[in-house]
């Protein structure tokens, strides 16, 4: 490793604990930040060094200056002891939606993390992995995006990634990455120069001397930075100006260089000129160039390249031993480019211009190029620099948003105002700047181009596309205004409600079930006339979810089998917004066939992840943990929901207002208020976001359920009618039969008797359309209720008998366990109030076990020895069955991917079944978890 290393005893302290924490199982990080040489490298060799004494497996790469706009390049220029980082290659290209004959379908930049994560959960699930990257601050934003995924998602792996970066330039997506590491407890060591003490014991281990008083003078200017002090001993030892005098060095020159350009470019003034302008070619071309990027910018063949670079390699100035050529350090780079008169770097650029399109580059490359010799040289600015930039736009598109938003703002940077491309420009610009969360600034450029010569189809096309991106952002009912404007810009009436099929779809999202079901029929039968698949199971969604709704449950169940039949060879992406196996659940759940529910969403789960279909993960993970809530799986329910939150974050997706209700209601249940009601409060921000969309009566809902808790109960019958009252069309869509007796409960108890029977005779004539047991139970329930008639509730312990949902019938047995209390029959009462504390105990139902037992206790009744012991929270006892099976498959050595699919759910849910395992058992890593499976057998 050369000298040792000086100055930087607490930082290595720092690193020896990273190291030391991530061998414990605890995924780590660690940036390193300075000044270019003042000593980060030098710090990561060491820290690599460590690493690889500890066991660790070790992974180097680096970022360089031009890839800021390469997606995912780090992690493609991996480098290994082992050539293990051959397979995370393949992998990365077996997702590249550049390579040739590969469709482009959904996120890919989505799917391509996915890679990478469970690439790296397989080699810690056998040792400890480092993963050491320099440059960070020149890393993509889709390499810095994976960086935190790899850090959040492996949290209980032994994995340490370090990384270097320099202060400037600083981008918004790095600054990301700290908050994102800190947050997870990573480090973030800032370097500063060495004192004067460090600096003279670097010179004198360098030196194997004294310094003597001249040349100590000489390196204070230096101002503690390492490398200037190395480059500028070399520089005078090269310039035979220093002397030794027994055991000390000195030096008689007068003064330093004036910079450190020239100190590195004196160094090496030795190189043969030729070398030297081979060098300067290679600056223009980056801090890595492959060798046949040089010989056709040069002019030159490889064996002459070989011939003038020996030196050079030699040297050390130049790394030739992987695909590429690079310069090992960037500050010599930087040096030879400064060096060449900017008057010639703009012209250099142009020919390296032409050389890489002749030659036949990626487009991405030669925009970078387009790029840097119109900032060396703007009067130059190439003519062709716009179509440049949208190639490199298009090839980037699917597979890394930020690059290609970069590339299509600088292409319509160089348009004219006027110029006839720049419309059709505009329609690919405007959905990618909406999926960014730039909703403002796409609709202020999709309406310039509105009243510019955009044909009518590009124009429909345009408001389609930024609809769907709208609706990724939640914001239904704008998306639905966009699907509307396209309408407008089509002539032909077939074209028409082909168009209007998403906004059909759209309008049932926000209540108008009516209106969509009729577009949709229309916009089934135009999409049939005219081949259009994609269009046709857009249609068939709509009228799935309008059957549903409706409490047709058996023509819903026939539509979204033909919806997912329809979609199934349908090709998908971005403006394929299919969802059929979605549709086709939640009919299933309506129809009380919860367990062909479960497995459809979890069968358009795998087939979306295995799409690249991002956006839509959320929307499944969401129907499943309701799903689970319907069949009283409540541990599985609250997983589901957590797994949908993370990954709603990861796709930047909104949909969360079913999942918190979720939450919220499992929280209640469980004697957890503080908890319920934080989670409402972010309900209600996405309400004030998304506006009253399926699903925000779901909030209303538990917010009343938490109001008549505190002891509010004008407050909470307000807040029922507002939740019955909301989305009147939509109230049944996912059956949510627990609401209407709870909303029932609430209106009587402040005294609304008006609301208590209007949502009864509301869920009696849906019970009678909908025909199903659950149904039935809860109109039962909501009638009991009104007139205080046990033999009301006792009917509705009899039709829940029949149904998949075992919660609802616990609360019906409270109920009519409460009304024969009180009519006097305490003795026929009693078994129904075990019945509804068996089942609520089961589910960890603490609060709502505890109304039920001040129940019994009003008439007499004591639970007494047949009662179940309350579950308890923490521990190994608290276990559910789900938990222990997965613990049971990575004590086995398994990767949270493989017990995914084992148990037939995303990785996202196992990963939350971990992290709840985590806590109740309160251990941090798979290590001990393991350990302590195997000490119990």
């Amino acid at each position: 490793m050369g000298l040792p290393l000086v100055g930087r005893a607490a930082e290595l302290d720092h690193a020896r604990e990273a190291l030391a924490r991530a061998l414990s199982g605890r995924a780590t990080a660690l940036l390193v930040e300075g000044e270019p040489g003042i000593g980060k490298s030098r710090l990561l060799r060491e820290v690599e060094a460590g690493a690889r004494e500890r066991g660790f497996e070790l992974f180097t790469g680096s970022a360089h200056e031009l890839d800021a706009r390469r997606p995912f390049r780090v992690f493609t220029d991996l480098r290994s002891g082992d050539r293990s980082g051959d397979r995370l290659r393949a992998a990365l290209d077996a997702v590249d939606p550049t390579a040739a004959g590969r469709p482009a379908t959904g996120d890919e930049s989505f799917t391509v993390i996915e890679t990478i994560v469970e690439w790296f959960e397989e080699r810690t699930a056998r040792t400890p992995v480092a993963l050491a990257l320099e440059d960070l601050h020149w890393a993509d934003t889709s390499t810095l995006t994976a960086i935190g995924a790899l850090v959040r998602h492996l949290a209980d792996r032994p994995l340490l990634v370090v990384g270097t970066l320099r202060p400037v330039p600083r981008r918004k997506e790095v600054d990301r990455l700290l908050d994102r590491l800190t947050a997870a407890d990573g480090k973030v060591l800032r370097l500063a120069g060495l004192t004067p003490d460090a600096a003279v014991e670097l010179l004198h281990r360098a030196l194997d001397a004294e310094p003597g008083a001249g040349l100590r003078r000489l390196a204070g200017a230096a101002g503690g930075n390492p490398l200037f002090l190395l480059e500028l001993l070399r520089a005078l030892d090269q310039r035979q100006v220093l002397r030794r005098a027994g055991n000390q060095v000195d030096t008689s020159a007068g003064a330093v260089p004036p910079d450190l350009r020239q100190t590195l470019l004196l160094r090496y003034s030795f190189l043969p000129e030729t070398t030297l302008d081979l060098l300067r070619l290679m600056a223009v071309l980056g801090t890595s160039c492959l060798a046949g990027e040089l010989a056709a910018v040069s002019g030159r063949q490889a064996v002459d390249l070989l011939t003038e670079l020996r030196p050079a390699v030699a040297t050390g100035v130049v790394d030739g031993s992987g695909e590429r050529l690079a310069f090992r350090h960037e500050m010599f780079r930087q040096a030879l480019y400064e060096d060449v008169p900017p008057a010639l770097r703009g012209s250099l650029h142009h020919e390296v211009v032409r050389a890489l399109a002749a030659a036949g580059a990626p487009a991405a490359r030669v925009a970078e190029h387009v790029e840097v010799a119109g900032a060396a040289s703007p009067e130059t600015t190439a003519p062709d620099a716009a179509a440049w930039y949208w190639r490199a736009a298009r090839e980037c598109a699917r597979h890394s948003v930020p690059s290609a938003l970069h590339w299509y703002e600088r292409a319509l940077g160089a348009l004219p105002e006027h110029d006839p491309a720049r419309p059709g420009l505009v329609v690919e610009l405007a959905p990618l700047l909406v999926l960014s969360g730039r909703v403002a600034e796409a609709e202020a450029l999709a309406g310039t181009v509105f009243t510019t010569t955009l044909d009518r189809p590009a124009r429909a096309r345009l408001a389609v596309l930024v609809a769907h991106a709208l609706v990724r952002q939640g914001r239904w009912q704008e998306a639905g205004h966009r699907i509307t404007l396209a309408a407008e810009q089509c002539a032909d009436p077939l074209a028409r409600d082909i168009t209007l099929g998403p906004g059909a779809f759209l309008r049932l999202m926000t209540g108008e079930v009516t209106e969509a079901v009729a577009q949709a029929e229309r916009s089934l039968d135009a999409a049939r006339r005219a081949g259009k698949a994609v269009a046709e199971a857009t249609a068939l969604m709509t009228l799935t979810l309008g059957a549903a709704a409706r409490g047709a449950v058996d023509q819903a169940l026939v539509l979204g089998r033909e919806g997912t039949a329809t979609a199934a060879p349908a090709a998908t992406s971005f403006d394929g917004f299919l969802i059929a196996d979605l549709c086709l659940g939640v009919a299933q759940a309506d129809a009380d066939r919860l367990a062909d529910a479960r497995a459809t969403h979890h069968r358009g789960l795998a087939d979306a992840s295995r799409s690249g279909n991002a956006s839509v993960l959320p929307y499944y993970q969401a129907n499943l943990a309701i799903a689970e809530l319907h069949a009283g799986s409540w541990d599985d329910a609250a997983t589901g929901a957590g797994a949908c939150l993370a990954l709603a974050r990861d796709t930047a997706t909104r949909w969360n207002f079913h999942v918190l209700a979720v939450l919220a209601r499992i929280a209640l249940a469980r004697g957890e208020p503080d908890t319920a009601a934080d989670l409402v409060e972010r309900a209600r921000t996405e309400l004030r976001a998304c506006g009253a969309v399926l699903g925000a009566d779901w909030v209303l809902w538990v917010e009343a359920l938490l109001l008549e808790q505190r002891g509010r109960p004008a407050d909470a019958a307000a807040t029922a009618a507002r939740a019955w009252d909301l989305l009147p069309e939509l109230r049944f869509l996912h059956t949510n039969w627990m609401a209407p007796p709870d909303l029932v409960r609430i209106a009587l108890a402040a005294s609304d008797t008006a609301l208590a029977h209007r949502v009864t005779g509301d869920t009696e004539a849906a019970a009678r359309r909908f025909g199903t047991a659950s149904a039935a139970g809860a109109a039962l329930r909501c009638r009991g209720l009104v007139e205080n008639a046990p033999h009301h509730s006792l009917q509705a312990v009899d039709a829940y008998r029949d149904s998949p949902r075992p919660v609802e019938l616990a609360l019906a047995c409270e109920q009519a366990g409460t009304a024969l209390a009180a009519a006097g029959q305490v003795d026929a009462a009693r078994p129904l109030f075990h019945r509804a504390l068996d089942a609520l105990d089961e589910r960890g139902a603490v609060g709502e076990a505890r109304r039920v037992h001040a129940m019994m206790r009003g008439h007499g009744l004591r639970r007494g020895p047949r009662g179940r012991r309350r579950p308890a929270t923490t521990g190994w006892d608290s276990l559910t069955r789900t938990e222990l099976v997965v613990i049971r498959h990575v004590a086995e050595g398994l990767t949270n991917t493989e017990v995914a699919k084992r148990l037939h759910v995303s990785r996202y849910t196992v990963e939350t079944h971990l992290k709840h395992v985590f806590v109740k058992l309160d251990i941090t890593s798979r290590a001990a978890l393991a350990a302590e499976f195997a000490r119990r057998g």
